[in-house]
């Protein structure tokens, strides 16, 4: 660390524990700290910060379901619309997702609104099928009306930001 900043420099690093792609990580800010060799520093002092910026507080409340307990009290900067769960027949997904997709085009018509399932083979499909077009952007899917769609698998989606989502079939993840 001390080849990236002067030595009478400062490094911040931020992130989220809870944000990982395997259990197999850091606890804690200390013991990441301890794997960068700088838990010594006696001006290493972990900030936790508390309060969600990135999600609305209806988003964070739905998805701390799938949290440990302890991880179940978040807290949001942001007041949105509650999730909605909706039940289709298998048959009839697709066209619900796109449906659904078009109404969020509708409501953020600025933002960016996503697809995300865990096979999104058939949602894209069914996107060109109702006359939507790929766009330069890959996964992007645009309608006659100028909404786009983006569709991608969980892994695909992690870290990006939406105003909008659908997610297909979620136990399937």
């Amino acid at each position: 660390i001390t080849s990236i900043v002067r030595k009478d420099g400062h490094l911040s690093l931020f992130g989220d524990l809870n944000q990982r792609r395997t259990n197999h990580t850091w606890s804690t800010w200390s013991d990441f700290a301890v794997n960068l060799s700088i838990s010594d520093d006696p001006e290493f002092e972990p900030e936790e910060m508390e309060q969600g910026y990135r999600s609305t507080k209806q988003i964070l409340d739905y998805a701390s379901h799938l949290l440990e307990p302890k991880y179940r009290h978040p807290v949001a900067l942001m007041e949105g619309p509650v999730p909605v769960v909706r039940k289709v027949k298998e048959n009839q997904l697709a066209s619900a997702v796109r449906r659904d997709a078009v109404d969020l085009c509708d409501r953020y018509p600025d933002g960016k609104v996503a697809v995300i399932a865990a096979e999104p083979a058939e949602l894209r499909q069914d996107l060109l099928s109702a006359g939507w077009r790929k766009t330069s952007e890959r996964y992007t899917f645009e309608d006659h009306d100028g909404r786009k769609v983006c569709v991608y698998k969980p892994v695909m989606a992690r870290g990006l930001e939406f105003d909008g989502v659908v997610v297909a079939e979620p136990a399937d993840f």
